[in-house]
């Protein structure tokens, strides 16, 4: 399925106009898991995890959505609170191809 609202012309044009940046989020965050893979790099009030422990979970998330079926361009939300496991998503949704949709808990 073609995203209907974003096509190729307008992904070239944020580019050219650098309304869109590079690198992504996931391919930063990969070089600081590189890096820096025994830092912290996400804690909550129950968790904390490591560059390295955050990667093995984004890449075992990203790998599960698609064994579920989910495919590129599909669209996922997530209404978690401010807890790791919600950024463990918004990084591993992009990975697989899938969109990510944010919703706040209180709604």
């Amino acid at each position: 399925m073609e995203p209907f609202l974003m096509t190729e012309g307008k992904k070239k044009r944020y580019l050219e106009q650098k309304l869109w940046g590079l690198p992504t989020l996931h391919e930063v965050f990969e070089a600081k898991a590189k890096e820096h893979p025994h830092r912290e790099a996400f804690g909550d009030s129950e968790k904390r995890l490591t560059y390295a422990e955050a990667q093995k979970c984004i890449d075992r998330l990203a790998s599960g959505f698609v064994k579920l079926g989910l495919e590129k361009d599909d669209v996922v939300i997530i209404q978690l609170p401010n807890i790791v496991e919600a950024a463990l998503m918004r990084l591993a949704l992009p990975r697989a191809g899938i969109l990510a949709v944010t919703v706040m808990p209180a709604f």
